[in-house]
């Protein structure tokens, strides 16, 4: 191969990685989540969008607040049917669950 081309070749590939260094940063993915109080009123958020996050938190404030217990499901954990000893007990909201559940506590007798 003559010098020149891979001269050229060289300074292709130096250009391409300047390219990659200034390209535009890239956001990292969204994660959607579910909110359920009472088993009536879905609520999703989208942690891509801070307004719908914050809106879960406040609902899901007010409910804690109001005396419901939340269990929280973590990504890959809840599917079709997911048993309640697979979610987990929280008083925190936490935007990375996949799905939150709150009802208020009942004792049987």
């Amino acid at each position: 191969m003559p010098i020149h081309n891979r001269e050229r070749e060289i300074s292709m590939t130096l250009m391409d990685l300047h390219k990659e260094e200034t390209a535009e940063p890239v956001a990292p993915p969204s994660h959607t989540g579910l909110l359920e109080v009472g088993g009536m009123y879905p609520l999703y958020w989208d942690t891509a969008k801070p307004e719908t996050v914050q809106m879960a938190r406040q609902q899901f404030e007010r409910a804690i607040q109001a005396g419901y217990t939340a269990q929280s499901y973590k990504p890959g954990v809840v599917g079709m049917g997911g048993s309640a000893m697979d979610g987990e007990i929280t008083r925190e909201f936490d935007p990375e669950a996949d799905v939150v559940r709150m009802a208020l506590p009942y004792a049987g007798g």
